[in-house]
């Protein structure tokens, strides 16, 4: 179970979502959370739609064509958010974001761990070179 919470623009209250695969185990996490009632099971987008003023939902605003467009992509999104969790052997539910996330920091620590060995080899190699030279002064 992944529960998110958002705050939208122009709602007055918190935005929770509630994703898993089991509706009771999502149904049991919504009682938990005392949910009853107060929750929708509307999408981000039609919430957005709802709280347009009309002028802007039927003329100069989004279209229905349009509208429809853009939660087709929403529930792709999600739906590739999912997917790739269930196809991975971890248990725990990452995020399209989350994953980003966490390949940059594994990124970051192969850096970083290239980082200490070339400070290593650098360190090495000056002493070598230091060593060296002072090596032929002194035969000299």
């Amino acid at each position: 179970i992944l529960i998110e919470v958002d705050h939208l623009q122009d709602v007055p209250g918190p935005y929770i979502q509630i994703k898993g695969v089991n509706k009771d185990a999502v149904a049991a996490a919504g009682s938990m959370l005392k949910l009853d009632g107060s929750y929708t099971t509307k999408s981000y987008l039609e919430l957005i739609l709802e709280r347009l003023p009309a002028i802007e939902r039927n003329s100069g605003g989004i279209h229905s064509q349009q509208s429809a467009r853009l939660q087709e992509i929403v529930e792709f999104i999600q739906s590739q958010g999912c997917s790739s969790t269930s196809e991975s052997s971890s248990s725990r539910v990452v995020s399209p974001i989350e994953g980003i996330i966490e390949e940059m920091q594994l990124r970051i620590r192969r850096l970083e761990r290239w980082l200490a060995i070339n400070t290593v080899l650098w360190t090495f190699f000056m002493s070598a070179l230091v060593g060296y030279s002072l090596y032929q002064r002194r035969r000299q």
